[in-house]
């Protein structure tokens, strides 16, 4: 959207907030007339317009209160800078990366601010998550890394408890298990050549063999 960053940035008090999130439109193909048209589906758009402070940021990405998607916010690079030093190099990330950095940012931020403005248009379905025939493990791998991201996160709970609640495990665990759901569901769409090998790699990406 034109003037986009200015309405994030004039909403975050001249920079002085960690995290300013607008609202975002959802727009997919229309079959028929080939056109763009706003969806109903509302993916990634979990905005709280108003603020947010210290813990309760974090209690309310775990509640599906506040999207993880990083597109539509703008936050401190000192918040980035952090997160990204608490994810292992070396596991090359390509779905779910979104929510992983934003564990980690909305855990440390301390302010969080919601605008009603419109930054963003969002093409739904058109990435590597649309259901479609999977032939190649290599792709099936790319989906599966999402169970890297929560099996990891997981751990850093169990390891870092100091910085939870009761409820906050709970919730974790709503996100742990419809990641789970989407990825096994995934299954569904592996050609019966490969079928074998994927059922191996979802079992041992998610620690169950």
């Amino acid at each position: 959207y034109p003037g986009a960053l200015n309405s994030l940035y004039d909403a975050s008090e001249n920079g002085s907030l960690d995290i300013i999130q607008g609202s975002i439109s959802c727009v997919e193909l229309d079959n028929i007339t080939g056109k763009l048209l706003l969806s109903r589906e509302l993916k990634g758009n979990m905005v709280h317009i108003g603020d947010y402070s210290g813990h309760e940021i974090f209690s309310s990405f775990m509640k599906f209160n506040i999207s993880g998607v990083l597109w539509g916010k703008l936050i401190k690079k000192e918040l980035y800078n952090k997160s990204f030093s608490l994810i292992p190099k070396e596991l090359g990330i390509t779905l779910s990366e979104d929510n992983y950095l934003f564990f980690y940012i909305s855990l440390f931020a301390t302010s969080y601010r919601g605008i009603c403005n419109n930054v963003l248009n969002y093409r739904i379905d058109t990435g590597i998550t649309k259901n479609k025939i999977i032939d190649s493990l290599n792709d099936f791998n790319r989906i599966i890394h999402a169970a890297k991201v929560f099996v990891n996160l997981k751990k850093f709970m169990e390891d870092n408890p100091e910085y939870f609640s009761k409820k906050d495990y709970k919730s974790f665990q709503n996100h742990f298990s419809w990641t789970y759901n989407k990825t096994k569901d995934s299954l569904n769409y592996v050609i019966p050549e490969i079928k074998k090998e994927a059922e191996t790699i979802f079992l041992e990406a998610w620690n169950e063999n």
